[in-house]
């Protein structure tokens, strides 16, 4: 009975002395910052707030290594008007690890990303989107009108 119960514990002992030992294994963090679409979406019926048309604003003019983005807008006369572009909402597709934050011209963080509403009449927006690992990647929003 004292020898099993000497054999018990030196194995208890082992054990922990093994697992004591084992280092955790930690996932590097992603250097993942693309940007895969960016919506804009117009609402255009002021008595139904859900009735809105979404335009990829990547089908612009999109140079992914420079970070420029520029799209023009066309007017229709009922859907996209120069009135309901002042009323617009903006959605980014970015990795679930990733974060986008609104910058100002300097690249200054406004501490927010796409939240509420913008006015894309004539506007340039400046945000950034920076992976799990810390590196960033730099985006200019530009949004004209063709008249």
């Amino acid at each position: 009975m004292k020898r099993t119960a000497i054999l018990i514990t030196a194995l208890a002992l082992a054990l922990s002395a093994l697992t004591g030992c084992a280092k955790p294994e930690y996932t590097p963090a992603s250097g993942d910052k693309t940007l895969s679409s960016l919506k804009c979406y117009v609402y255009y019926d002021p008595e139904n707030p859900t009735r809105k048309a979404e335009v990829n604003l990547l089908s612009g003019t999109f140079n992914r290594e420079r970070g420029l983005i520029s799209y023009v807008f066309r007017l229709d006369g009922s859907i996209i008007t120069e009135d309901k572009l002042s009323r617009c909402r903006i959605e980014a597709t970015i990795p679930a690890t990733a974060k986008l934050e609104l910058t100002d011209e300097a690249g200054k963080g406004l501490g927010h990303g796409f939240e509420g509403m913008f006015d894309l009449r004539a506007t340039t927006l400046f945000f950034v989107i920076t992976a799990a690992d810390g590196s960033e990647a730099r985006y200019q929003l530009t949004c004209k009108i063709s008249k």
